[in-house]
């Protein structure tokens, strides 16, 4: 609904001119134009949703409950994300970049994804893996080997590993 369609504020309080927040009568005098901004919280986009009513009492009731929806997440604009877990994508991404590169590169790439990356964020949606989690994984792993991850086959590293093998690791993640 455009914004040109809204007339005077509707008023709460006649005597101090405290205007209604969000609340408007129509230009044409049919109604009032009801206002509610929020932010989606899956996309965190600022959301501006515009309403005809012909009842003050029920734009007031619409403003409420739109607004507390919104606080509680139940309004979502966009279709439920599709959740995809870093093993799944880090499968897809090997199995598509593989095929591009030398079969020496593919191998250890391959045995870092396998045997460091997916032991670590394999069960985390991909979505949900933040920038503070990569800074903690690259912590740890310059810190000494993780538990239950670099046990396997022939790794015997006991230290951790160098800044330089740090970010070969954040570079595979990204």
């Amino acid at each position: 609904m455009p914004t040109y369609m809204k007339g005077e504020p509707v008023w709460m309080d006649q005597d101090k001119k405290v205007s209604e927040p969000g609340i408007w009568t129509a230009k044409d005098g049919k109604g009032y134009i009801v206002e509610v901004s929020y932010r989606d919280p899956q996309s965190q986009k600022r959301v501006r949703e515009m309403k005809r009513i012909l009842r003050l009492d029920m734009a007031r009731e619409w403003r409420h409950t739109r607004k507390a929806d919104a606080l509680r997440g139940e309004i979502t604009r966009k279709k439920k994300q599709e959740v995809v877990l870093f093993k799944n994508f880090a499968d897809d991404y090997y199995n598509a970049w593989s095929l591009k590169v030398k079969e020496s590169t593919a191998k250890s790439e391959k045995y870092r994804i396998d045997g460091m990356l997916k032991p670590y964020f394999g069960r985390m949606a991909l979505h949900t893996i933040t920038r503070r989690d990569i800074e903690t994984y690259l912590r740890k792993r310059q810190e000494g080997p993780l538990q239950n991850v670099a046990g396997r086959g022939n790794y015997k590293r006991t230290k951790g590993i160098s800044p330089a093998s740090a970010n070969r690791e954040l570079a595979t993640t990204l």
